[in-house]
């Protein structure tokens, strides 16, 4: 583990650390940013500027969120330039209802205004609430969602905003199936797993 731990504040306003991050992302579809803990100032911060900097580098068009897809899908067309109070959709987010995540959905939509439809970045959720009530299955059918939504899109690379233990690769840590283990199943070493710790 420690020589893969990269600490963040050090490098992360650097060219030479997007750049590094950027050749491990070499061949990526599916990159999952975790975090430790929902809700953390930090981690939010740092991962909605890591957003910004990989979709303006244009090699990512998705932006999935481990909430309800319903709730996300109102944000999407916020996103899109429908004429909505953006905090008003964002109220029912509950632990995602921050001021990082309303700067990083302001900034996709201006993103998305200066493109065509094809080009714009679309927004998903891939969980229910439906799932929670059998929480060993839950990251199957989240899984099941996703990959639903993701073909329909058939828009490219996807980058998955969830907590760190759905996104791990193996069943080690949980002792079960996540996200991750079902995502790296399907797309191998095209998905990659990057969590957020302190």
């Amino acid at each position: 583990l420690d020589k893969n731990i990269v600490p963040w504040y050090r490098e992360c306003d650097s060219t030479v650390f997007f750049n590094q991050l950027l050749k491990e992302l070499d061949g990526n579809e599916i990159l999952a940013l975790g975090e430790a803990t929902h809700g953390t100032h930090e981690f939010y911060r740092d991962k909605a500027g890591l957003i910004k900097m990989l979709v303006a580098d244009g090699r990512y068009r998705v932006i999935g969120f481990e909430f309800d897809g319903d709730a996300m899908e109102k944000i999407n067309a916020y996103l899109q330039g429908g004429d909505y109070d953006l905090r008003s959709l964002m109220e029912g987010l509950y632990l995602y209802n921050t001021e990082e995540i309303l700067d990083l959905f302001v900034w996709l939509r201006a993103f998305n205004m200066e493109r065509r439809p094809e080009e714009r970045v679309t927004l998903l959720g891939f969980d229910n609430t439906m799932f929670h009530h059998d929480p060993i299955s839950r990251d199957g059918w989240m899984f099941e969602y996703l990959r639903e939504q993701l073909d329909s899109l058939n828009t490219g690379k996807a980058i998955l905003w969830a907590h760190n233990v759905h996104i791990l690769r193996d069943t080690v840590a949980v002792g079960a199936k996540g996200l991750g283990y079902f995502l790296h199943r399907q797309y191998g070493d095209a998905y990659y797993a990057l969590g957020f710790d302190s």
